[in-house]
Parts: C-alpha cells; structure tokens; sequence
C-alpha cells in the first residue's frame, strides 16, 4: 500500500507542486496556472501508470494500524486512514476565464457534506474528508452489493444532503473498475449521465434509511443558461432546496488530487455581480450586507481569520501571564 502511495504521490506531484511554494504561486495568475495544468495534462498523458490498480488497492485496504508504546503503559492502537488527500478542491473564481462560455461547465450546488464514495468487495462505504470511513451500505453500484461486487470497483465524489436524504453526485474517479481520472471532464461527466440513464436503479440503495444518489446535471458557463438554471426550482423528496454555489469545470480538465484552477467556485449570491444576471431570491439568502465583489468577500474572510488568530494568540499570552503570577505568589 505504501508503495502505491509512492506511485499515486509521484504521478500527480507535477500539479501539486504548483501549491507548494507561496512566494513562487503568489505571482501566478489563475490564467497562468490554468495554462500551466493544461501543459502539464498534456505531459502526463505520456506517462505509463497503472490506474486501475493504484485505486483499487488505494481506495479499498483496510486503515492501517499502528503501535504506540509509551513508558509504563500498554500499547496504544493508532488507526491510520490513508485517504485523505483523494478529493480535488476548487478555487475561488476570481479571475473570469476568457473562454468561460466556450470551454467551461457548470454544475450548481446544494449545501451538505463531501464524502468519496467507494463500492467494493459488496460493500459501498463513504469517506470524510480525512479519509475516515464514516457510512457503509449496499448500493447498486458496480462492486457495491453482493449481487453485483466480483473485482469491481466504483469510486464517485458526492456531497451528502441530510435534509433530503441523498447524495449528490458530481464527479467520477472509476466506474465498473474502469479508471477516469485522466479522463477529461467532459467526458467524465457524460459517461456518469449515461451509466445513470442505463441503469436507473443506481439511484436505489439498499439501506433502512433508503439513501438516494442523485446525479447533478452540467450545462456549458453561458450567462444565458446561468440564469435561466437559477430559477428552476430543484425539488428534492418534496423540499425545494436552494443551492449554496457553483461549480465551474473546464472541459478538459482531469481529476488532481490537489487544488485545481481547472475548477472555480462561487457563492450563489456572487452571480448578479460576476455575471451580470439574475438569481431567485432563494439564491440570495446568505449574501452579507456588504458584499461588493468576490475579491472584496475573500479579503473581508482572510481579515477575519487574521483577527480571530489575533484574538487567539492574546487569550493565550493572557492565560501564561496569569499562571505565572499564580506561582509567583505560592
């Protein structure tokens, strides 16, 4: 397992390595870097690498365990979940890509939780954002039951919706023990919406709380369509639900195991500004009262964090002064 670790972490340190150095990246546009990844999926393509294997072996060993030893006390088992980097972040869309309506896609968002979801050996389990397994059940897809496991495996990038009971699925890194993640997006995406057309079992699972996956339509980054998406109400196990952000994927972008600028994000209350449209109100119930722009609402983020770091540090010098003066007077 270490060994495909070493392999996995070899095959995508190129992308990585863009995120490595903050005073090389600073200078980086996202223009920049977006060229950058596609000129380094261009190189990857050369490269020989078993896929199949690698994700088989990585996304479905047992966590690894440990023994601690510490002085006068039993061994203490440490439970490893080697996962946690297996998910592809976004950016924030700061810069809007000139070729937004031509090469990019969309795909909206509603609030919940991110999990990989991995059906194998008859089982289908979801994993946090650690690597933690957290949910196991039957499901229909490939490897995820009984009926239908052999060698197969499937592995999907989903957010969870407690409200609706369902998972909501975005991306693909294997289907039916076929690997994708060097697969571009668009193409990913259209596999995805055919296996579900094939199969429309899929969206069953096989659980007391009969779990739903839900697969989330694309359409191209055209202001148009934007808007016209954001007034269709999205009507789940009979809630509507409002959609927290967008997903903006360029077409020929693969699965990374790192941050992507080939995928944007933003808030839903950010649209009319960026785009020039107009959303539901429904859309609109989280922006805060002075929101100008997505840079102006980073800012206002990172001057948070900065204070409440701030804040933190002086609690703590605070406390030290007090114990010191507390022994002082013993």
């Amino acid at each position: 397992l270490e060994e495909n670790n070493e392999e996995l972490c070899d095959n995508v340190s190129s992308f990585t390595d863009l995120y490595k150095y903050s005073s090389r990246t600073a200078s980086f546009t996202q223009k920049k870097r977006r060229e950058l990844f596609l000129q380094k999926q261009k190189e990857k393509r050369c490269e020989a690498f078993d896929e199949k294997r690698d994700l088989s072996e990585l996304f479905t060993e047992e966590p690894l365990e440990s023994m601690e030893y510490e002085a006068s006390k039993a061994p203490k088992v440490c439970r490893k979940f080697p996962f946690s980097f297996k998910l592809m972040e976004s950016e924030w869309l700061t810069e809007m890509p000139e070729d937004l309506a031509d090469s990019w896609l969309v795909k909206l968002c509603p609030q919940g939780v991110r999990y990989l979801v991995v059906a194998h050996k008859g089982i289908t389990t979801c994993y946090l954002r650690n690597g933690r397994p957290c949910l196991k059940f039957k499901s229909n897809l490939p490897g995820g039951s009984v009926q239908n496991y052999g060698h197969r495996f499937t592995v999907l990038d989903c957010i969870y919706n407690k409200d609706v009971n369902s998972f909501f699925v975005y991306d693909v890194l294997a289907w039916n023990s076929m690997s994708l993640i060097n697969a571009e997006a668009h193409m990913r995406f259209c596999w995805l919406k055919s296996k579900f057309a094939e199969n429309p079992e899929i969206c069953i699972t096989k659980h007391p709380k009969n779990f739903h996956f839900i697969l989330m339509d694309f359409f191209p980054a055209q202001n148009d369509l934007l808007q016209e998406y954001m007034f269709i109400p999205h009507i789940v196990n009979e809630c509507e639900m409002p959609f927290e952000g967008v997903l903006f994927y360029h077409k020929e972008g693969h699965y990374v195991f790192s941050n992507s600028p080939l995928v944007g994000w933003l808030k839903t209350f950010m649209l009319p500004k960026a785009f020039n449209i107009d959303v539901h109100h429904i859309h609109l119930q989280n922006k805060p009262e002075n929101y100008e722009s997505v840079q102006q609402y980073l800012n206002c983020k990172k001057k948070r964090r900065k204070n409440r770091k701030s804040n933190l540090m002086e609690m703590e010098q605070i406390e030290a002064e007090s114990e010191n003066i507390e022994c002082d007077n013993v």
